[in-house]
Order: structure tokens, then C-alpha cells, then sequence
């Protein structure tokens, strides 16, 4: 049995991180934190006070400490990457703000933090279950303020709910990113059908028409813009299709092409790319072409060339498979 001093230490280490290592007074109190251990973490240095009632380990990063500093949370896509969800590529720090709050104060803290690689809220877990232990930071330019109630449970004391962001991030991206994160978010396990219906609800009508072209199956943000331009293209998409010998690939064009959506994330190790190229060279005993695009093609003045690839391809294709059915019929 531990000594009880040790015990208190692994009490606040266990409510600190279920926190994300930064929290009012009040909600610590709440978790059963004592005042008296409360001080003596902070004697001890293991607790700081980045603002009058907060406490914080030496694992909160400089966004975290944006956010209270302000007096506001962390939200739209910046609470999104931190709950594991796709956020696209805005690097601005998003913050949520009460419609009844007087004004902001200024972005900065009393005490630089320690830690340089930002860490997300300790529940989240990736696409294949693993924790995550590092988010991409913010950009120090000035932040993005959302004035609006929070709408859904699930807050901590510096970042709102994974529905709330994400809420916040349809009202606030054009439609290709933010279906992007609505099918993220759904891939990934962050929200449920029920989850999302709720949000739609509060949503204006001219943003109802995202319901209709999320796609749970989209294993990345990425390959959902990809999807929704190929569709706006005049292509039949089937995404996640399963094919013998492969698996689920991308995206099947036309029942005729193979689109794959690589990520730097998933697709820069030695072992994935000789996975993807064995997956490639049984496509093409098949008969059937890939088009592989990456993150380098989905800007405006790139995407035309991966969608002229994928038409040749698709034109290609089908000009094969006539001649094919052409032989057949003798």
C-alpha cells in the first residue's frame, strides 16, 4: 500500500492528466484535490499558476496557455486536431469566447511552459487506436475568436467539446473542409450518427446541404476533398472499395480506376510504401489503373493536373474495357 503522501501525488498526477494538465481551481477541487495538495504541489514545482485559479503541469504548451490567458478555450478546428480529428491545413489558433463575455484579454502568460511538443487531450486516440502524444502547433499570429454558446457537454475548462468544435469548424471552413472534418470526426469515432444529428439541428439552413455529402468511410481529410471534387467532376466515387488480394482502396472511380489519397502521416515509412506498391502492381494485374494524388496536388492550382491524369485514365479505361467486351462477344 502506498504511503499516503505518494498516494495524494499519484491522485493529482491522475486528475491533471484527465484534465489535459491545465485547470481551474474549482474543477480540482471538484476531483477530490485537496487545498493542502494543491500547495504543496505547488512548493514541490510540479504545479504552476499560469493565471489567478488555474493550475497547470509543466506538460501544457503555449496554445493552452493562449487560451487562458484570454479567459477563453480552445476551439473550431484547433480543438478538433487536439481531439483527433482531421483539421485541414489552418494553422490559426481558434478560440471560443461566451457571447456574454465583456472582452479578451491579451495572449500572454506569465510563465513560459517547458514543453515544447503540444500535447492533446489524454482520451485521444488516432484511426487505429493508438494514444496520441503530439499535435501540431499554432500559429503565433493573433487568434480567431468564435463568440458563441457551448451547446454540448464534454468541455474542459480550456477546450470545448469535440461537438461544439466541430459545430464551430462547419460554420467557419468552405464545405470541402468542413465535410472533411465532419467525416473525420465520424471515422474516427469522435462523434456518432446521434452526435452529429444534433449538431446539424443547430445548424443554418444553408449549411444543411453537408449532411448530404459526408461519407463516414473517408479515411482522411484528404481523401474526402479528393472524393466530393471527383463527384463535382462527373465521376462515379465508391469510396473505401474492397478488392481481392488488396483490401480497401481509396476510392474506385468509375469502376474502372483505383484512386489512392496518400498522407505524409500514413504513407512516408519504408514498409507502407512497399505495401503501396504491391498494392498498385496487383491493380494493374486486374486491369484496373491508379491514380495516386497527394497532398501536393489538392491546392486550386494543382488539383487540375491530378484531375486530368484521372480523366485520361477513366477515358482509357473504359475505351479498354468496351474493346474487352467487344472480344468477348465473339
Amino acid at each position: 500500500m502506498l504511503p499516503p503522501r505518494n498516494h495524494s501525488r499519484l491522485a493529482l498526477r491522475r486528475a491533471m492528466r484527465l484534465v489535459g494538465q491545465l485547470a481551474r481551481r474549482r474543477t480540482l477541487l471538484g476531483l477530490g484535490i485537496t487545498p493542502a495538495e494543491l500547495a504543496e504541489a505547488l512548493r514541490s514545482g510540479y504545479l504552476w499558476r499560469p493565471r489567478r485559479g488555474w493550475y497547470a503541469t509543466r506538460h501544457v504548451d503555449s496554445d493552452q496557455l493562449r487560451a487562458v490567458a484570454t479567459g477563453a478555450r480552445i476551439g473550431c478546428v484547433s480543438a478538433l486536431r487536439r481531439w483527433g480529428v482531421w483539421s485541414g491545413p489552418d494553422d490559426m489558433l481558434h478560440l471560443h469566447a461566451a457571447p456574454t463575455a465583456s472582452r479578451l484579454g491579451a495572449a500572454s502568460v506569465s510563465v513560459t511552459p517547458t514543453n515544447t511538443a503540444p500535447l492533446p487531450h489524454p482520451t485521444i486516440l488516432d484511426a487505429y487506436g493508438h494514444e496520441l502524444d503530439t499535435v501540431r502547433s499554432c500559429s503565433p499570429a493573433p487568434a480567431i475568436t468564435h463568440w458563441s454558446e457551448q451547446r454540448f457537454p464534454g468541455a474542459l475548462d480550456w477546450i470545448v467539446s469535440v461537438e461544439d468544435a466541430l459545430l464551430q469548424a462547419a460554420r467557419c471552413q468552405d464545405s470541402e473542409h468542413a465535410v472533411a472534418c465532419i467525416d473525420s470526426a465520424l471515422n474516427r469515432g469522435a462523434i456518432d450518427e446521434d452526435a452529429w444529428s444534433r449538431i446539424l439541428q443547430h445548424l443554418p439552413d444553408r449549411l444543411k446541404p453537408l449532411d448530404l455529402q459526408k461519407d463516414a468511410r473517408a479515411g482522411s481529410g484528404n481523401e474526402t476533398i479528393a472524393r466530393l471534387r471527383i463527384i463535382a467532376a462527373g465521376f462515379k466515387v465508391e469510396p473505401q472499395h474492397s478488392m481481392p488480394g488488396i483490401g480497401d482502396v481509396d476510392m474506385l472511380v468509375d469502376g474502372c480506376v483505383v484512386v489512392e489519397v496518400d498522407s505524409e502521416r500514413y504513407h512516408s515509412s519504408d514498409t507502407q510504401r512497399r505495401k503501396d506498391r504491391t498494392r498498385t502492381l496487383i491493380s494493374l494485374l486486374y486491369g484496373i489503373p491508379v491514380v495516386r494524388i497527394g497532398p501536393e496536388h489538392l491546392p486550386p492550382t494543382d488539383w487540375p493536373l491530378a484531375l486530368a491524369a484521372l480523366r485520361q485514365q477513366v477515358a482509357d479505361a473504359r475505351m479498354l474495357m468496351a474493346a474487352r467486351r467487344a472480344i468477348v462477344r465473339g
